[in-house]
Formats: C-alpha cells, sequence, structure tokens
C-alpha cells in the first residue's frame, strides 16, 4: 500500500510481495455491508476509558491525541496517552515555541576556487 502522494520507482526483478497458499477456508457468517455498519457503529461509540486518558493528556496536546486515537486499539490509545504524557515538553505550547537553531554549522564544498551563488530573493 502506498500512503504518500508519491508513486514508488520499483527495479526490474524486485520482489514486491509473498503469496501463500490458503490453509483454512472460515464460511462467512454476515455480508460485508452488515461488517462495516457493525463496525463503523462500535467504533463511534465514545469509550469511558477513552475519555479519561483524553483528560490527562496536556491541553496542548489533546488535538493531536484525539485525532491519532480515532483508529487505535484502547491499549494503544493508553500508550500514546502516557507517551504524550511523558513527553509533552518535547511538543511546542505555542507558534511561539519554536525557534531557530543554529549551534551547528555545516559548510558544502563546491570545489576549489568555486564561489557560492546567493539568491538575492532570499538574503
Amino acid at each position: 500500500m502506498n500512503i504518500t502522494d508519491r508513486y514508488p520507482v520499483l527495479k526490474k526483478g524486485k520482489r514486491v510481495a509473498k503469496a501463500f497458499p490458503i490453509e483454512t477456508v472460515v464460511p462467512v457468517t454476515e455480508s460485508v455491508e452488515d461488517y462495516i455498519a457493525k463496525t463503523v457503529e462500535e467504533n463511534s461509540r465514545p469509550s469511558v476509558n477513552n475519555v479519561r486518558l483524553s483528560d490527562k493528556v496536556p491541553d496542548h496536546l489533546k488535538a493531536t491525541f484525539e485525532e491519532s486515537s480515532k483508529e487505535l486499539s484502547s491499549e494503544q490509545n493508553e500508550k500514546l496517552a502516557n507517551l504524550l504524557i511523558t513527553y509533552e515538553d518535547v511538543f511546542a505550547k505555542s507558534e511561539f515555541d519554536l525557534g531557530t537553531f543554529t549551534d551547528i554549522e555545516h559548510t558544502i564544498d563546491a570545489g576549489y576556487g568555486v564561489q557560492p551563488l546567493r539568491d538575492g530573493s532570499k538574503t
């Protein structure tokens, strides 16, 4: 599955999948439409555990938690909440928390005697 907006480039002869023979056939007991409807209904119910976890998450990360936890199991939601709580100081609380980092500089060797070109619009 390609989840990006770019097309992957595959080399000739590259193995992209592995197929296995079917070992067991399980009869379908409900239609696909019924299964999807049931799954959507179960996922749209607010879980008490999820509400409690959301209360523990810091305010500046609640939207991130709620958006990220939509497709997660309750165990994964708990792990995500704990991760956000543990590392809350890593995330910016406002746009003013973000700054510039100037402690590391690098040089690009363009060759002997070559002067760097500067784009006038980026001064």
